[in-house]
């Protein structure tokens, strides 16, 4: 399938994760800010200028899932790297990153704590993660929906003069 002007429906719905989840992200975002300025005041932190970032990765998502949507060729590169990020969660002793998701998540992880095989369904969108002497235990986890959504657009191929894939697809 070529992309254009027209999208096939597959590119429509990762359009749709991204924009929704995007959106969800930045209003979480700018909601967990306001809250944070409203109970500490107004003063420089680390924890605001992260919360500002990471509201600036949703809003690249929903820059990008409007691009997709109208089928920019650049979008497709981005996508793809933004859903390979959301691929993998993981736990090792100091770090927990639970993940990266805009929108869907269907997982499977593996523990060394019971229960020992998770199986989840996330319907929300979220970025966690934290640093802590008192994390030990160890978890591996993969995100289907952004396995499908990265092999729907490897599948696709954007029709433009000036943007070829490389090899492997990605940019």
């Amino acid at each position: 399938m070529s992309i254009g002007k027209n999208v096939g429906w597959g590119v429509k719905l990762i359009s749709l994760l991204l924009i929704i989840g995007g959106l969800a992200g930045i209003a979480m975002g700018l909601w967990t800010e306001i809250q944070t300025l409203r109970q500490l005041g107004i003063h420089p932190r680390p924890s605001l200028a992260i919360l500002g970032l990471f509201i600036l990765l949703f809003g690249w998502c929903v820059w990008t899932g409007l691009a997709l949507w109208k089928g920019n060729p650049r979008a497709f590169t981005w996508a793809k790297i933004i859903f390979t990020a959301q691929i993998l969660n993981f736990t090792v002793p100091g770090i927990s990153f639970d993940g990266f998701y805009t929108g869907l998540r269907v997982y499977v992880m593996v523990s060394q704590l019971a229960p020992n095989i998770r199986v989840g369904f996330d319907v929300e969108t979220g970025i966690h993660f934290l640093f802590s002497d008192e994390i030990t235990n160890w978890l591996f986890g993969v995100n289907f929906v952004a396995i499908a959504a990265l092999a729907c657009l490897l599948r696709e191929i954007p029709q433009s003069k000036s943007a070829r894939p490389d090899r492997l697809g990605l940019i």
